[in-house]
């Protein structure tokens, strides 16, 4: 018997030949040093992007017309991971997608032209500024309400209309240099990616990739799922098994002729709750996947401050992560607990924080454009 996660434990449902067989088949998967990205889409057919084809032509058509400028590709929001085959119920990656609206902001005032994949509902460019507002407080004003709302509707639209006015041509200008791409799933994001990256490539080091998604690390390929809503009867309570979704971060640049855009600048982002470890982990982003920028934040001080991390004199190779050791003298893996600091050498920091009358974002996107510039300046050797 299949295996179907999303039983509920009392059920005494138990992986058969096929469920070990396909739990064995996508760790193998994540594991894998160049993972198979269509191996995972094959297990999951029915959480494919829509119109692939038709998307693949609007990424190309749009990098073909910003043949002469700067463009960045800028993920944002969280991806879901379904319980079900018929969805009602889904693991969610929470972001509001605030850092990845702002950088797309400050990327088009900077005179990018900018894809954005985003996830469906999530935090959007330029609206974002209407969207904190109180909902009865945004009702006033456009209705044209009591004079407190209407000073609070007039603040944010005002910030609104600045933010667009500051990109070159306005309105016209964002509608002309602005494509937006949306996900739900963690299989429509990894999908999107990789077209989005491929249509990048042509763009060489003019491209910059800015991933600042909330991914999931794990989930539950279709052919392991329940096909329809998990019932909530009984006592046993709910067990599920998931598997590693696979670590695509290296394809994008560093899994040689497979790489999917090789010379554009790419940015990784690392939210962590320990400062002793957060170093360690932005640092193995640079060493392992080839990442040329991670910017790093601890939860808590995310909106307020950020370290960006590249590797020393550009040599991803010189990085060393001086991880704790055993009682044997064994490098151990990082637990997330540690107590003390952990070492890095072969990486040099910038820190940038918000001031009070700018987000973060604008800091962050003034230093990763002035990097960007600097690697495309290496490209072209000047």
């Amino acid at each position: 018997a299949e295996v179907v996660k999303g039983e509920r434990a009392d059920q005494g449902e138990v992986p058969g030949p096929r469920g070990l067989e396909l739990v064995c088949a996508m760790a193998a998967l994540a594991e894998a040093p160049v993972p198979d990205l269509d191996a995972l889409a094959a297990a999951s057919p029915s959480f494919a992007p829509r119109d692939l084809e038709a998307t693949r032509s609007r990424l190309r058509s749009f990098v073909s017309a910003h043949d002469a400028h700067r463009i960045a590709c800028v993920t944002s929001g969280g991806t879901t991971v379904p319980l079900e085959a018929r969805t009602v119920r889904s693991i969610d990656n929470f972001s509001s997608g605030n850092r990845g609206a702002a950088c797309t902001e400050n990327l088009l005032a900077q005179g990018y032209a900018v894809i954005l994949l985003h996830r469906r509902g999530s935090v959007f460019p330029f609206k974002r500024h209407v969207d904190r507002l109180d909902p009865m407080d945004a009702l006033a004003g456009l209705l044209g309400g009591t004079e407190g709302s209407t000073a609070s509707w007039e603040l944010v639209t005002a910030k609104a209309r600045a933010s667009i006015a500051a990109v070159p041509g306005g309105m016209e200008g964002v509608s002309q240099r602005l494509l937006t791409l949306s996900f739900t799933t963690i299989f429509e994001y990894l999908s999107l990616l990789r077209e989005a990256s491929l249509a990048l490539a042509p763009a060489g080091a003019r491209a910059m990739l800015v991933l600042a998604a909330a991914v999931s690390d794990f989930y539950i390929p279709e052919t392991m799922m329940a096909q329809d809503k998990i019932q909530s009867s009984g006592s046993g309570g709910l067990q599920l098994e998931l598997v590693n979704v696979p670590k695509l971060l290296g394809c994008i640049k560093h899994a040689g002729a497979s790489s999917w855009a090789p010379e554009l600048y790419l940015v990784s982002f690392k939210l962590e709750t320990n400062e002793n470890i957060l170093l360690a982990k932005a640092a193995g982003a640079l060493q392992r996947y080839h990442v040329d920028a991670v910017v790093a934040n601890l939860l808590g001080r995310h909106t307020s401050e950020a370290l960006i991390l590249e590797p020393e004199h550009g040599a991803h190779s010189a990085i060393h992560i001086l991880l704790p050791q055993d009682e044997h003298g064994k490098a151990r893996s990082l637990s997330g607990s540690e107590d003390t600091k952990v070492e890095v050498r072969g990486i040099t920091e910038l820190p940038v924080t918000r001031t009070t009358n700018e987000d973060l974002e604008v800091g962050l996107v003034r230093a990763l454009t002035e990097r960007h510039s600097a690697f495309l300046s290496r490209g072209r050797g000047e």
